[in-house]
């Protein structure tokens, strides 16, 4: 399954436990990168938002560096960071995870 239509069904998996959203994403190629949001050329990104426990949204970097998100069941939205969206019920960044881009 495409990274982004993971994301697009975090809505479905918010209350994941800790490192479960973390193992699909490396099953798909991913890998931390130690919190590094910048935009690095050659790479797909995702942010990963929780509480302590449990994910609860995520985030993918466009090619521009920007990052979009969907929140509820509204339409995406795009944000300068992941930390624009975190706070409430979105958690905060717990992780960022990238991969190389597929050509």
């Amino acid at each position: 399954m495409a990274a982004r239509h993971l994301l697009a069904r975090c809505g479905a998996a918010a209350g994941l436990q800790d490192r479960v959203l973390e193992e699909l994403f490396k099953s798909l190629g991913y890998q931390d990168c130690e919190m590094d949001f910048s935009l690095q050329t050659g790479f797909e990104k995702v942010a990963l938002f929780g509480y302590s426990l449990y994910y609860t949204h995520a985030a993918r970097q466009l090619p521009t560096g920007k990052w979009t998100s969907k929140l509820g069941k509204g339409e995406d939205i795009e944000h300068d960071t992941p930390h624009d969206v975190s706070g409430g019920v979105y958690g905060e960044v717990v992780q960022i995870m990238k991969k190389l881009q597929q050509v």
